[in-house]
């Protein structure tokens, strides 16, 4: 009797089948992630301090040269219109000493050369702020004296200021766009070397298997991905 017992437990061994191709598709765990010689942390900086120097670090060339390319046309777009815009108001000022005999004296903040342009000469000006009852704002020292010729040399005046007015707000918006493209960059490189992980679900499942030839029964080992 126990030899019969001990003869069918031997029939009856356990197996493990692996069947070949289980795995229906491969996958590259690390797609996506960023090149493991690189930081992130000094591309990240580096696009802070030169837009286009972290992409160029991670070996992002193309890139690298389009933001290298906008950062020098917003540079060389600031410094232009900042540089002409302050030759403008000079010439500005250097017109109203040839047409209206202004020198500035004491009072050469841009109040006073707004007030040049607003009003025919100071007496005019004096006079309004008597009226407004602001008699500490005239101006009585030495060299605040103008008096335009003729209106039209006035009018001239003021579109050199306006010109110059632009040009300076142009600069600006240049610096803006300085601040935008590192901020773009910024986010690039943060967006690249981000690790994505795998897009999908993985699954692994234990199915029990007979085999008729061996007359053993087992295990079986079947994996899936499922792409979405």
């Amino acid at each position: 009797m126990l030899v019969v017992l001990s003869a069918g437990v031997c029939r009856l061994r356990a197996q493990v089948i692996v069947e070949p191709e289980v795995v229906t598709d491969s996958i590259d765990v690390f797609a996506g992630a960023q090149e493991p010689d690189r930081s992130r942390g000094i591309a990240l900086f580096s696009s802070l301090v030169l837009p286009g120097l972290g992409h160029e670090y991670l070996g992002r060339s193309e890139r690298a040269l389009a933001h290298f390319g906008a950062e020098a046309l917003f540079v060389c777009g600031m410094i232009f219109s900042e540089a002409r815009s302050r030759r403008m108001f000079r010439d500005s000022r250097a017109y109203a000493w040839n047409y209206a005999r202004a020198e500035g004296g004491g009072s050469t903040d841009e109040y006073y050369w707004q007030n040049i342009g607003r009003y025919l000469d100071s007496d005019e000006y004096n006079r309004v702020m008597e009226l407004n009852r602001t008699p500490e704002d005239k101006y009585t020292g030495s060299g605040q004296y103008w008096r335009w010729s003729d209106e039209f040399f006035q009018d001239e005046y003021n579109g050199l200021r306006e010109d110059a007015t632009r040009l300076h707000v142009a600069s600006s918006f240049f610096l803006a766009a300085m601040v935008l493209n590192r901020v773009v960059a910024f986010i690039d490189i943060r967006r690249a070397t981000r690790y994505k992980g795998i897009q999908g679900r993985a699954s692994i499942e234990f199915e029990p298997r007979y085999s008729p030839e061996s007359g053993g029964i087992g295990i079986a080992l079947v994996g899936d991905v499922t792409r979405f």
